[in-house]
């Protein structure tokens, strides 16, 4: 058997080499071999992926940087490298401009996220985590032509960014330590403890879209190409709720319990705007990335329930959400490759494009919190973490879900049933090769959320113990 080390360098620096070949073709006479390459070299990262789910976790070291594989983390570089896989796969028929500008940017992104998934070092946690906006920030400007949502991103994401550079200087001039798993054990004061709390679940909180600083979202989700949103939406909008799980939980432990009542006020407030917000689009990609703030405000809940089922509720939110996320947008990008429009009030899909209600049912009740499908099953859980100690964040998350699945329910038979008004296609090849294995994932985490949730437990245990005084 490989061992981990040597799998997670592979899958590391594959992209890289995907990266160097790429520069090498000629895009203009050979633009099939660029997403040829692109191709590969994703589904090869996945597999090595893949492998790592099934090796021995522990603490490796590459060139004197700390790398760390647990169970939260390894899920984490799965779902990034099967995602970027499905941008690139969705994109081969998609993209025919700009090529090296589009997979360079992704591959690297890659590289860098399987990185921050993996760090034992805060210092490098932030680096990466800047390298990553800006590449994300590239992506966004060459295949968005809108300055104005361009700027939100950047600016608002370097704001979080600048909060959470001054939480880890903070740290190291306080300890002299970047370690991750040793800054969790260490004793802070409590007004040490409060400085590290505000700088850094001020920076995840721009990245998870928390009310007020969820502004850069919708237009950001919306505007660019389907591959970019995909890597959006599904990948980078989860690496604050990583990093409140795997940094801010461990380290500002003492401070959580007392601040958990604001932060679900704020989470609430954010739910409560991107429902309304939510009711009032056409748009069907713009009604999916404010379903994406909601599922992060109630991902946020979870974290911050501070209980074993609040927390893996939450992480199993991330997991499936990204799933979810990058379903509905394929189904949404069929559609709009076949009507030429994205609208709410189009009707007859399923006449149009035989199968596709189908496969669409999934993934858009799913989104809904559906029962049984996984979001459900984390929200469930999320719920009961509530329902321990904060009756009233229990009744609203409830009657939020509630509400959830009759939205759900209604936009799949306004679009899906009718009269077919369009000309007859089918599903391609690529798209079906995209679309069928997130749907058959999605359903098998909601018949069987253990697959998830089993191997979590010890470490949202440990997460817990610590936040309850434990050592």
């Amino acid at each position: 058997m490989i061992p981990a080390d040597s799998i997670l360098l592979l899958a590391i620096l594959i992209p890289l080499f995907g990266v160097g070949r790429i520069l090498r073709i000629d895009e203009r006479n050979f633009s099939t071999n660029i997403k040829l390459v692109a191709v590969w070299t994703t589904a090869f990262a996945f597999l090595l992926s893949l492998a790592l789910l099934s090796s021995a976790k522990g603490k490796f070291s590459f060139f004197d940087f700390q790398f760390s594989i647990n169970s939260i983390s390894v899920h984490m570089i799965v779902v990034t490298t099967l995602l970027v896989l499905v941008s690139v796969g969705i994109s081969y028929n998609r993209i025919n401009v700009h090529l090296k500008k589009f997979y360079i940017p992704v591959l690297i992104l890659e590289f860098l996220l399987v990185m921050l998934f993996s760090t034992n070092d805060i210092l490098i946690f932030y680096i990466l985590f800047e390298l990553i906006l800006i590449t994300a920030f590239i992506l966004v400007g060459v295949f968005t032509e809108d300055a104005i949502c361009a700027s939100k991103f950047f600016i608002i994401l370097s704001i979080g960014a600048i909060f959470i550079f001054l939480g880890v200087i903070y740290l190291i001039e306080t300890t002299g330590i970047t370690e991750i798993d040793i800054l969790s054990k260490y004793t802070f004061k409590h007004e040490q403890e409060w400085m590290i709390f505000a700088m850094f679940f001020t920076g995840f909180a721009c990245q998870t879209a928390l009310f007020p600083l969820h502004i850069w979202l919708p237009d950001s989700h919306t505007k660019p190409p389907m591959p970019v949103s995909i890597l959006l939406s599904g990948i980078l909008l989860k690496i604050g709720a990583f990093g409140m799980i795997t940094i801010l939980l461990p380290i500002a432990k003492n401070i959580n319990l007392l601040l958990c009542d604001y932060i679900f006020t704020f989470s609430i407030i954010t739910i409560g705007y991107a429902t309304l917000s939510a009711l009032l689009q056409r748009d069907m990609k713009r009604i999916i990335a404010h379903l994406s703030i909601i599922h992060m405000s109630i991902i946020t809940i979870g974290i911050f329930s501070c209980n074993v089922d609040g927390i893996s509720g939450a992480f199993l939110n991330i997991i499936s959400s990204s799933l979810v996320t990058t379903a509905c947008f394929l189904i949404i990008d069929v559609m709009e490759n076949r009507f030429g429009s994205r609208s709410s009030d189009i009707s007859g899909v399923s006449a149009a494009i035989p199968y596709i209600s189908t496969v669409a049912l999934v993934p858009i009740l799913a989104i809904a919190f559906t029962p049984p499908l996984p979001c459900f099953v984390g929200d469930f859980l999320i719920i009961s973490g509530c329902l321990k100690n904060h009756f009233f964040m229990f009744l609203t998350l409830y009657l939020l879900v509630t509400f959830g699945m009759f939205r759900g329910f209604k936009i799949y038979q306004n679009v899906f049933s009718g009269e077919c008004n369009w000309g007859r296609s089918s599903l391609t090849n690529n798209e079906l090769m995209c679309l069928l294995p997130l749907v058959i994932l999605i359903l098998a985490i909601g018949i069987y959320p253990n697959m998830i949730l089993h191997p979590i437990k010890d470490e949202i245990s440990k997460i817990c113990a610590w936040n309850n005084g434990n050592d």
